[in-house]
């Protein structure tokens, strides 16, 4: 009689750890599902922030353009003087 008491037992302490073990996956799962809407938001702010610095970049552009034309044609101007 020991011995199916002993093997109740043991079958209890398993389907108790197959009841943590299955809680665990489902928060192991949770956990990634959040992780993942975490990256696409910090993507997705990513990507705001590249489009303002291209932005920026298209207005500063012709900007840089016209300040080293104006540089080399003083340069040339001053060689041929």
């Amino acid at each position: 009689m020991e011995t199916t008491t002993k093997k109740q037992e043991l079958e209890l302490h398993i389907a108790e750890l197959e009841r943590s073990i299955a809680e665990l996956k489902v928060q192991l799962k949770q956990l990634e599902e959040s992780d993942q809407h975490q990256a696409i938001d910090n993507l997705e702010a990513y990507l705001a922030t590249m489009e303002n610095r291209w932005d920026t970049l298209k207005d500063f552009w012709p900007i840089v353009q016209n300040e080293l034309r104006d540089m080399f044609v003083k340069m040339k101007g001053d060689k041929t003087k």
